[in-house]
């Protein structure tokens, strides 16, 4: 297992990963502030990576403010580049460095996604994550920087926040009236979903291998939102409601894995398991 540091790990990526492996060392700062970071980044010993999750994630979050969500997640990720610059003109050996990235820089297809496809965010979260990783390949081809983005597909597990869709699904269907009727949109389209602990091995082998360049983190399979608002409704057994699901896009945000499989990495995602799961909260 790699010897790494960890930015973001109070969220439930980074809660998840600490739990599988102990980092060395966490960035427990503001992410904002540069002085901080180069600091904790020159005191780092003997980890051979960086993990950078911090970030501000939810769209509604991020759409309140839009400005701080560039700070965090742009400007943040320069600091870390930058520390990290600094330390290789110096002639010092620097991490591998993982940064989080998100299916949500990509426009959405109908025909599962490469690495390759067109960047073009739909959301100011996915905007921010594109300007991360353009920073990240300009410091990764002008300062040799050895780095790795991972575009991370929808993902959903225990203690998420109800910003995200599945735990929404949960807390609406729970909370509904016996016998409601329930007019959900924007869920004609569909989306490729991870269980957590799938990540989390993901990003360790891709830090064993020290991989450099981008790639997917998904499995490939898409599944239609309404139909996992029904599977929610049938798990919490509310055979009472009834649905409507309006004619929406049916675009999705699917992964195409061959870039990941060609790694070692091959994954499915058993929603069933993950909707028992979550259901457990």
């Amino acid at each position: 297992m790699i010897r790494y540091a960890l930015t973001g790990s109070t969220g439930l990526l980074g809660t998840a990963l600490t739990q599988v492996s102990k980092p060395e060392n966490i960035y427990t700062g503001d992410i904002r502030a540069y002085e901080n970071v180069s600091f904790w980044i020159n005191g780092l010993k003997d980890v051979d990576a960086i993990i950078h999750l911090a970030a501000l994630v939810p769209k509604q979050i991020v759409d309140l403010e839009p400005r701080k969500a560039f700070e965090i997640n742009v400007g943040g990720t320069i600091n870390i580049l930058e520390s990290l610059r600094r330390m290789r003109a110096l002639g010092q050996k620097t991490p591998w460095l993982f940064y989080a990235s998100t299916s949500h820089v990509y426009a959405p297809s109908h025909n599962p996604i490469k690495e390759d496809a067109t960047r073009d965010p739909f959301t100011l979260y996915g905007m921010t994550k594109l300007q991360g990783e353009q920073w990240c390949e300009a410091f990764a081809r002008d300062f040799d920087i050895s780095l790795c983005i991972g575009r991370i597909f929808s993902f959903s597990g225990q203690q998420q926040p109800d910003y995200y869709f599945l735990p929404a699904m949960f807390k609406k269907i729970r909370e509904a009236e016996k016998g409601a009727t329930l007019k959900i949109l924007g869920v004609q389209g569909y989306r490729d979903f991870l269980r957590v602990p799938q990540i989390c091995e993901t990003i360790f082998a891709l830090g064993e291998k020290k991989y450099e360049g981008s790639v997917n983190i998904g499995t490939g399979q898409a599944h239609k939102l309404s139909d996992l608002v029904l599977k929610v409704a049938t798990r919490l057994g509310r055979e009472d409601l009834k649905f409507e699901f309006p004619e929406g896009s049916t675009e999705a945000l699917v992964a195409n894995t061959e870039l990941l499989h060609r790694l070692g990495v091959s994954m499915s995602c058993d929603i069933d398991r993950l909707i028992d799961e979550m259901a457990s909260t």
